[in-house]
């Protein structure tokens, strides 16, 4: 198989994946200035991080399940009177503009994220 053209590093396998450097918390945070991008395998939360914007980010959801995308109103909880109140065991994420009016949302311990 050839490597692809645009790509620095083209690995193949039908039987083994890859192992980037794994390593504690306190180890990945003893790094001194991590570039943008830094990708690593948390041992200590079993979660891949990667190094983006000065923090380090874990790249795995704990509940994907729970895991809600609002596109419009059909995908909320229907509003009782006024009030749309989300189900703390869930994460909702908004995408675009969701129009709620006259509506309002009561977290209840949910999470809430946005996306543009």
């Amino acid at each position: 198989m050839s490597p692809n053209a645009s790509s620095m590093l083209d690995i193949s396998s039908n039987s083994r994946g890859i192992l980037i450097p794994r390593m504690t918390t306190v180890q990945r945070d003893a790094i001194a200035s991590p570039p943008e991008g830094l990708n690593i395998y948390n041992l200590t939360t079993k979660k891949t991080n990667i190094y983006s914007n000065g923090v380090w980010k874990s790249l795995a959801f704990e509940n994907v399940s729970n895991l809600v995308y609002v596109y419009s109103m059909a995908d909320l909880p229907t509003p009782a009177g006024a009030v749309i109140s989300l189900d703390g065991t869930k994460m909702y994420i908004f995408s675009g503009f969701v129009d709620i009016s006259p509506n309002y949302i009561v977290m209840n311990g949910a999470g809430l994220r946005g996306i543009d």
